[in-house]
């Protein structure tokens, strides 16, 4: 109160938006997204590789089995031969069983072609995290698969 006058002050403090306009919060917000979009990208990246990675191995250790059925589809012929020519007296038991262990050694080779190329499939369906049916990987479908998409793999 002064000479009769009331005069009092109000303080009032605004943050007014006018310049800031939520410039802060929004870059951040802006800079928080780009960094999700960029580890899911890296994350799908790193899913695709794999799962490329793995269907080559799998088409490798096709072909291995493919390569190792062949000599003893082969020698099987030759054994059959053999037993008939042993069964006429034209041929003698030990060549027979000579054939008999070298079969043997082919069939080895072959289980383990068939070994691997089982693995190989196991990676595969690790890597596309789902089992695969039987029809979904016949040698058809695994060439037009890289055929039509790289970097895809569909059923």
């Amino acid at each position: 109160f002064e000479e009769s006058n009331s005069s009092f002050t109000v303080p009032l403090s605004l943050v007014l938006p006018i310049r800031n306009r939520n410039q802060g919060p929004i870059a951040r917000a802006e800079a928080l997204r780009k960094e999700a979009a960029a580890n899911f990208l890296a994350v799908q990246a790193r899913a695709l590789a794999q799962s490329e990675q793995a269907l080559a191995a799998y088409r490798s250790a096709l072909a291995e089995l493919d390569e190792a059925d062949r000599p003893l589809q082969d020698q099987r012929a030759q054994v059959r031969m053999f037993q008939s020519a042993v069964s006429a007296g034209e041929s003698n038991r030990v060549q027979l069983n000579s054939l008999l262990l070298e079969g043997a050694v082919y069939a080895r080779q072959h289980l383990q072609a068939l070994a691997l190329a089982q693995a190989a499939l196991g990676t595969l369906e690790d890597a596309i995290q789902r089992p695969l049916a039987p029809n979904e990987l016949s040698p058809a479908v695994l060439s037009s698969t890289a055929a039509n998409a790289p970097g895809s793999i569909r059923p």
